[in-house]
């Protein structure tokens, strides 16, 4: 009997190109997406092993800090340049829509630098570290826009390439600044690390042939502002919402801050998942306003995605937190709580792009703002009655899922107005 021939990896490039160069793209786009979800937890585990729980801790605010910053400053300077550049026909404007987006995001930067500063000096007195996550912060949001960049002239490898590097030199990084410092040495090492893991890979994507010129950055800073009004008091405005139970921890006990982030860093699998296995693969009928909620809120592949990423979340939590130095939370308690929430902003994220995408700007940012003031006035109410954290989690996990509600209720009424 004859041999049973297998074809070669080079036969198969030859014979399916494409299909070969798409399973290595989306490779590559997976591989990003693991690293980027799994550098921030091994960061913390090393950290919690090497330095302590107090340095991790440390490093666990600097993350929720910077991704509070992140979320405030940006307010869609890129739209106008993108609108240019990506579209059918190069436009004439050009060069001038490109450096008032470089003057746009260079102002924004600047102006979110300044309340970091003030914030880490003022709670840890340490002006060196304070000084460095500020260019922590420049770094991650100017990497941030150079991996938007990719996304969308299609580079999905190379996207996840660039994210791949960046956690292994943050990751590495870290853990040598853990074993050769401690304390707030350690850590200020570490966020340095951390830029380091921005800069590196996207060095030369951060060319800018047109900067700023003398007065150009604030006059464009302050045009893209006042062009985009509601865009942007929506994102400061929404900004809280997604890490406010790390804000809670953060307030009452910062000590449980490394491993509660741990906690999160594992079953936020659920909003990731609907991210990519929902939302971006109905980007375009959301944009369009084609998916309504009771299409959403009875899909099979949305029931699924959400049990069986909340499933893994479980594991992984009961797994990563076992590995962790000196434990200081009863997470067993935690777990649903913070799951509940998890999901609750998972499902929230699309309903709010609905109502986005239907344009009813004022309502949803109304609602957004009325929740965010209800949330801060009842936690400090709670704070004042020296309610424990696990109760303030409680409380704020019941008032996710009441906001889930209420963007339902309005999703359901901007879509009728439309009819």
């Amino acid at each position: 009997m004859a041999p049973v021939r297998v074809p070669r990896l080079s036969a198969l490039r030859f014979a399916f190109p494409a299909v070969i160069a798409k399973l290595q793209g989306e490779g590559g786009y997976v591989l990003g997406r693991a690293a980027a979800l799994g550098s921030k937890p091994a960061i913390l585990l090393l950290a919690n092993h090497l330095a302590g729980n107090a340095t991790a801790s440390l490093i666990a605010v600097v993350f929720v800090v910077v991704n509070l910053a992140m979320a405030a400053s940006g307010f869609n300077s890129h739209r106008d340049f993108y609108k240019l550049y990506f579209g059918e026909k190069k436009q004439r404007n050009l060069k001038r829509n490109y450096q008032s987006y470089i003057n746009a995001t260079t102002l924004q930067i600047f102006l979110a630098v300044i309340p970091i500063f003030m914030y880490m000096y003022w709670r840890h007195g340490q002006p060196m570290l304070a000084f460095v996550m500020g260019v922590y912060f420049a770094s991650e949001r100017l990497a941030d826009e150079a991996q938007r960049f990719l996304i969308f002239q299609g580079a999905r490898a190379e996207w996840g390439h660039k994210i791949f590097l960046k956690a292994c030199i943050q990751v590495f990084g870290v853990a040598t600044a853990c074993a050769v410092a401690s304390g707030e040495g350690a850590a200020t090492l570490a966020v340095v690390a951390l830029a380091a893991g921005n800069v590196v890979p996207y060095a030369g994507r951060l060319r800018w042939a047109h900067l700023p010129k003398r007065w150009s950055m604030a006059l464009d800073g302050w045009r893209a502002c006042r062009e985009q009004t509601n865009y942007w008091i929506l994102s400061a405005v929404t900004a809280p919402i997604a890490y406010m139970d790390r804000i809670v921890v953060i307030i009452y006990k910062q000590s449980d801050m490394a491993m509660f982030m741990l906690l999160v860093s594992c079953l936020s699998i659920t909003q990731n998942a609907m991210e990519y296995f929902f939302y971006s693969m109905r980007r375009k009928e959301i944009l369009q306003a084609k998916l309504n909620l009771r299409e959403f809120l009875f899909s099979r592949s949305m029931h699924a995605i959400v049990g069986g990423s909340a499933a893994i979340g479980v594991v992984l939590s009961l797994i990563v937190l076992n590995q962790y130095s000196r434990q200081s939370i009863d997470y067993w308690s935690l777990i649903p709580i913070v799951l509940i929430s998890q999901i609750s902003l998972a499902l929230s994220m699309v309903i709010r792009d609905i109502i986005f995408w239907n344009r009813d700007i004022f309502r949803l940012t109304l609602l957004e703002a009325c929740f965010v003031a209800a949330v801060f006035v009842l936690l400090l109410a709670l704070r004042a009655a020296g309610a424990d954290y696990v109760v303030a989690l409680g409380v704020l996990s019941a008032l996710l899922v009441g906001r889930l509600t209420l963007l339902g209720g309005l999703s359901r009424a901007v879509q009728f107005s439309e009819l």
